[in-house]
């Protein structure tokens, strides 16, 4: 597993990051956790899935950055 990102206000040089802070509520957490077991799922049933945003499957505050799994080599 890797963590990558880009720092805020420049989306032009992702960065390899060596730990990764969530700040949020449970709820968001639970539909974080729904997200990833959904990606696990689908990843595991199609070899041609390659990423998901968080943002496009559930309801999120607009201000939050995204969320993006990408699958692993």
């Amino acid at each position: 597993m890797k963590f990558f990102g880009y720092i805020e206000g420049d989306d032009n040089q992702l960065v390899s990051l060596s730990e990764m802070t969530l700040q949020a509520e449970p709820k968001t957490l639970k539909a974080i956790a729904s997200f990833l077991l959904k990606c696990a799922k689908e990843m595991e049933d199609s070899d041609s899935w390659e990423h998901e945003h968080f943002s496009d499957s559930a309801v999120t505050d607009v201000a939050s950055p995204d969320l993006i799994v990408f699958r692993g080599q």
